[in-house]
C-alpha cells in the first residue's frame, strides 16, 4: 500500500513532466503560490477551477483525483 498522499502523487506527476513546480505554474498561467498551497494544504481546499486547470494540463481525470486516484 502506498504511503503517498494524493498531493504527493500530484507533485510527483508534475515534476515528472516539468523541471519544477514553478515551470508548471507558468505553463498553466497560475500563480506558483496557488499550486504550492494546493500541494501543501490539500486538493480538498482548492478552488474547483484551479483543480480542473491542473488536471487538464496533466491529462488526468478530475473525478479520479477527487476520490484520491491519479
Amino acid at each position: 500500500m502506498s504511503t503517498l498522499t494524493i498531493e504527493n502523487e500530484l507533485k510527483e506527476l508534475i515534476l515528472s513532466n516539468y523541471k519544477s513546480i514553478r515551470e508548471f505554474a507558468i505553463s498553466i498561467d497560475m500563480p506558483y503560490s496557488t499550486i504550492d498551497s494546493i500541494l501543501k494544504r490539500g486538493i480538498g481546499n482548492a478552488n474547483v477551477n484551479n483543480i480542473i486547470k491542473i488536471c487538464d494540463e496533466l491529462g488526468i481525470n478530475v473525478d479520479d483525483l477527487a476520490i484520491g486516484k491519479i
